[in-house]
């Protein structure tokens, strides 16, 4: 048996048709909609000018110089003399970071490949930390300026060392890899150790 359940009038839904519907509107109210929204162009930034390939025209930064090097101390200048009368010097040259106690005609293999070098190539190294003959020695605070000395080391080679396997083994993994390697070094030899009188030396332009 069913049972109708009677609900108070102010819970029963009323149905309105539709021109009850439209009359409940007020004619003065309007429907508003957002403007449309503008794109502002991006403003785009000025082509660069090409750079000039004429070898006349130079800019600001290639016409920027050096700051002056200090002058030598008059206590420096008054020993080199002697300090040349010495022959033959030997001298500790910094070089990959390492430092390099060489005399002329000495061999030294840097620990890496140095690029931009042929065999036959002459280098001059101007970073040392002391200069130095029989009974004297010169150091420098850290290094000696380079108008004191010349070192020059000729390039007469690249040497290769064997070829190395490296197996790497991961726990818990069945495969395994192979890592092969076989560097080059540059190979220098020392073709003089020149004391200067103080001036700037003949390799330097």
């Amino acid at each position: 048996m069913q049972r109708l359940l009677l609900l108070p009038p102010l819970l029963r839904p009323r149905l309105l048709s539709r021109h009850q519907f439209l009359s409940k509107i007020s004619p003065s109210s309007t429907l508003t909609t957002n403007p449309p929204r503008t794109s502002t162009p991006i403003p785009s930034k000025p082509p660069k000018a090409p750079a000039s390939t004429d070898p006349i025209t130079s800019t600001a930064a290639d016409q920027r110089t050096l700051p002056p090097k200090p002058p030598i101390s008059a206590e420096a200048l008054s020993l080199l003399p002697l300090l040349r009368s010495q022959p033959p010097h030997w001298i500790t040259i910094l070089l990959h970071g390492k430092h390099y106690l060489v005399t002329a005609g000495d061999k030294i293999r840097l620990p890496f490949h140095m690029p931009l070098v042929q065999p036959g190539d002459v280098l001059r190294l101007n970073c040392a930390s002391h200069v130095g003959s029989r009974d004297f020695t010169l150091q420098g605070s850290p290094y000696v300026d380079e108008r004191l000395f010349e070192c020059r080391a000729r390039v007469i080679g690249v040497e290769s060392e064997p070829l190395r396997n490296k197996v790497i083994e991961r726990q818990r993994n069945r495969r395994s890899k192979t890592i092969r390697s076989k560097h080059k070094y540059t190979v220098l030899r020392v073709m003089e150790v020149v004391v200067n009188d103080g001036e700037v030396g003949k390799g330097e332009k």
